[in-house]
Parts: structure tokens; C-alpha cells; sequence
């Protein structure tokens, strides 16, 4: 097993929010893993090396040396990853002639997107419009670091499954986002959600592989 660690600088998350969340992420026997400032790099990848289980042992290295911060592990979550690169071929042909831009329709269509204090970053989105009705939309759901980055959900209305709407707006929005200069732009979706997994197929963008989130929380916090 071959391990690549990245090393993330979380001081600010720590000092100053009440939870963390760090990624493994597994590319077939390839893993790739954030490893905070607090941790020694060699060391980790010593322990990491001969684990069984690498998610657990990680999970278990990362427990101890939050415990002096008051952080105690909340979550798990697994999900698969892919991602549309500047250089990916985004399927046009699945876009339909119903799926149409709704960046200035958030809020008339009810829809919420992950945000926080201060977050002011133009949001875009495509979805599918029939009779006045919103049937499927996909959105940029977070962005990143930098304005060159970011990450887009899907949904359906689970009445309108099946017709190809979901694979239409998540190529649409690509291919506009693609058109901004946006770099790399990353789509994720539970292990057991087949339709969602194949909506990303269907759109022609990259399978990265396996992420694991590792949430730790301030024990103090409610």
C-alpha cells in the first residue's frame, strides 16, 4: 500500500471554529491523506503503513492529538469522488434543450446551499423548468480556497428520475463553469447511490476514487 501525505495547516480551524474535518482520500491502492501540523509526518506514515484498517488507525492518531484541543471525533462519511478538469471532455450530448441557467434563482425555487458567515461567492447552477416547476437542478453547493475551485450537488424530484435531467444539468453547469476558467470542479456522491454515480459517468467526468471525512467537534460545544 502506498500512502502520500499532504500536509494542511488546521491551527486556525482549531483556535477559532468548533469543528474540523479532515480527507483520506483512496485511489485504488494509492492513498492520499491531509495530515495536520500537529502530527509528525514520518511518524504518521510509520504507523500508517502496516495498519489493516487505514481509516480507523488514522481516526485513532488523529483523536489523540486533538484530545489536548478538546476535539473529539463526530463523524465518519465515505463517498465517491470525481472531478471536470479544465482538460476534461464534458458530454454535451446529454444536455436537453429544457435544462436552463437558475444562478439568479435560488431563493425563488427554495433552494439552500451549504454557506457560512461572510460567504459572498457568486454561485451558479442549471437546472430543468416545466410549467413553472423546477423538476432537477445541479448547483454549486461550496467553494474552495481559491475563486478556481469549487464543488456542485445534484437532485431530482424523485416523480421526474430517470428521464436524463440530473446528467443534463451536472453538464451543462461544467461546461459553463469550464467557460469561467474554473479549474477543477469536484462532484461527490454516497458509495450506494448508483443513480447519482452514473449521472457523473454520463456526463464524462473523471473518477478520482474513495474520500474519507473524519470530523472531530470541540467537546464544549452544543
Amino acid at each position: 500500500m502506498e500512502i502520500q501525505t499532504i500536509k494542511t495547516d488546521i491551527s486556525f480551524s482549531l483556535e477559532h471554529n468548533f469543528s474540523v474535518t479532515v480527507e483520506l482520500l483512496r485511489i485504488n491502492d494509492l492513498w492520499k491523506i491531509e495530515v495536520p501540523h500537529i502530527l509528525e509526518n514520518k511518524e504518521l506514515v510509520y504507523q500508517l503503513s502496516s495498519a489493516d484498517n487505514l481509516v480507523d488507525k488514522y481516526a485513532d492518531i488523529l483523536n489523540n492529538a486533538f484530545k489536548k484541543y478538546n476535539f473529539i471525533n463526530i463523524r465518519r462519511n465515505v463517498k465517491h469522488r470525481f472531478i471536470c478538469l479544465s482538460s476534461t471532455q464534458i458530454n454535451k450530448t446529454v444536455i436537453l434543450p429544457s435544462t436552463v441557467e437558475i444562478s439568479d434563482d435560488f431563493s425563488k425555487y427554495g433552494i439552500r446551499r451549504k454557506s457560512w458567515d461572510g460567504d459572498d461567492y457568486c454561485y451558479r447552477g442549471f437546472g430543468t423548468i416545466m410549467n413553472g416547476d423546477l423538476l432537477s437542478w445541479c448547483i454549486e453547493n461550496s467553494h474552495f480556497m481559491d475563486d478556481d475551485s469549487t464543488i456542485i450537488g445534484v437532485r431530482t424530484d424523485e416523480n421526474y428520475r430517470g428521464n436524463g435531467y440530473a446528467a443534463s444539468n451536472v453538464a451543462a453547469l461544467c461546461n459553463y463553469l469550464q467557460g469561467k476558467g474554473m479549474s477543477t470542479i469536484y462532484y461527490e456522491c454516497a458509495l450506494d447511490n448508483i443513480a447519482s454515480y452514473r449521472t457523473a459517468q454520463k456526463a464524462n467526468l473523471e473518477y478520482i476514487g474513495e474520500v474519507h471525512y473524519l470530523s472531530f467537534q470541540d467537546k464544549t460545544h452544543k
